[in-house]
């Protein structure tokens, strides 16, 4: 039983609640303004702390075996060993999320009031250019699955049915963390296509680890200039290109989930342009990157205003998807899927039904037109089997169709991210952060108010 897990569900199910019952839900604006300088300066340290404190988490904790110090990149990870000072490490990756979801609402009250402008530009520049040097140069992981990609890169075709053969020279490294044979690979044929194009060309380990960084580094970049597509103001550019889970997660980490949001946000903007064929497309690329992207990429279609387009460019979305990744993944694809559906027992697999049961009937709702929820969008990552920070991307199609819920996501998601991390919260800091973190939401949360920098509309 995960007492993190248990805490998340409690705090998403909390959170909906409280804005079923304040329906002029907002951020008010007594949070301090932070100018830009200032702003890019704190969230790039931010970010380069958490870093330092991943790496100490990678190398400091019992056991450290071995063959882990013989990885190019050490990975801090929540599988059996105890970090060296954990309550400590704990408060601090705490404090760092929560810090950084503070500056990115003070950054986004007074980009509100002055504009961004030249000069603003290019420190939210420099400041994103920095923080991606720091993700390409990050010396650990705080996940093993860019070692698995690897893995999958050079098995190709064989990832949804690995040999019972380890790697050869250094690659063996990869069989002592995810097995002989591997886990099957649960992603779709799009996303071993891209590795086959990205990390197998790589020459060695290291390598291969960089490529992945640099696809994140892509995907990321190509998401903030959909979001310049979609026309959202400067200020939303501004703490998306800043924000330093994305970075942590999506470059220094590179899950692929930027990459199918990348895909959503762009279909999001070639609808926008009324080209909804193109939509369609962009939509299924996202399914076969990560199939959970092809339900939740829909929502996209929603501003199409009539019904029976909308629900028809729905179902070839879907259709397609799944047309596809039969075709060039078949049957051990659908094994390889199913396999990684975990079961759980006691409270936590009570919770995490309940919640995936109101994300999916929110989710549901929105697909049929119905007014969104703003706190909704937290509650999607419960649809995954299991709860990582890197799934709140999960929530970004929900809110990404009005520029004040994006707004109000992008500001949590360092906060949420942190909460969610399996690596530094399995104590009593973990919960006591949690449960510190809901009680702030709710003190920052009112009904309709004067001047509010995030209002319900």
């Amino acid at each position: 039983m995960s007492s993190f897990a248990i805490a998340a569900y409690v705090i998403g199910l909390t959170l909906l609640l409280f804005e079923r019952g304040n329906p002029g839900l907002g951020i008010v604006s007594r949070i301090p303004r932070i100018g830009v300088r200032s702003g890019t300066t704190l969230l790039v340290a931010i970010f380069a702390a958490q870093l330092a404190l991943v790496a100490y988490a990678a190398r400091h904790h019992v056991p450290y075996l071995g063959w882990e110090q013989m990885l190019p990149l050490p990975i801090a990870h929540d599988d059996g060993p105890v970090i060296v000072h954990a309550d400590l490490a704990g408060a601090a990756m705490a404090a760092l999320g929560a810090g950084a979801s503070l500056v990115l609402a003070g950054l986004y009250a007074e980009l509100g009031r002055s504009g961004l402008g030249t000069a603003g530009t290019r420190w939210v520049c420099a400041g994103a250019a920095a923080m991606g040097l720091l993700a390409l140069a990050a010396p650990a992981l705080s996940s093993a699955d860019m070692y698995s990609n690897v893995g999958y890169a050079l098995l190709g075709g064989a990832a949804y049915a690995p040999p019972d053969r380890a790697f050869d020279g250094s690659f063996a490294l990869i069989n002592r963390w995810w097995g002989t044979p591997m886990v099957p690979a649960p992603y779709g044929p799009g996303w071993l296509a891209v590795l086959h194009l990205t990390a197998a060309p790589a020459p060695t380990l290291l390598a291969k680890l960089e490529s992945l960084r640099v696809l994140g580094l892509l995907s990321y970049a190509g998401f903030v200039a959909a979001l310049a597509a979609l026309r959202m103001p400067g200020r939303v550019l501004a703490i998306a290109a800043l924000n330093p889970p994305l970075w942590l997660h999506f470059v220094a980490n590179a899950h692929n989930d930027m990459l199918a949001v990348l895909c959503v946000a762009a279909g999001a903007a070639l609808l926008m342009r009324e080209r909804p064929l193109l939509a369609v497309g962009c939509i299924v690329a996202a399914g076969l990157i990560k199939a959970p992207y092809a339900v939740l990429g829909l929502l996209i279609f929603t501003a199409v205003r009539r019904p029976a387009a909308r629900y028809a460019y729905m179902g070839a979305a879907v259709a397609l998807t799944a047309l596809v990744s039969w075709w060039l993944g078949g049957a051990p694809y659908l094994a390889a899927v199913t396999r990684h559906v975990v079961s759980r027992t006691g409270p936590e697999a009570l919770l995490h039904g309940l919640t995936a049961f109101v994300a999916a009937v929110i989710l549901l709702a929105a697909l049929l037109g119905y007014k969104r929820l703003r706190t909704g969008a937290f509650v999607m990552p419960a649809l995954a089997a299991a709860l990582f920070p890197w799934y709140l991307a999960w929530s970004i199609p929900y809110a990404l169709s009005r520029q004040r819920d994006l707004a109000y996501l992008l500001i949590a998601f360092p906060a949420a991210a942190a909460l969610l991390d399996t690596v530094f919260f399995r104590n009593v800091v973990g919960l006591g952060a949690l449960a510190l973190t809901l009680a702030c939401a709710i003190l920052l949360m009112r009904g309709s108010r004067p001047r509010p920098i995030l209002d319900a509309g």
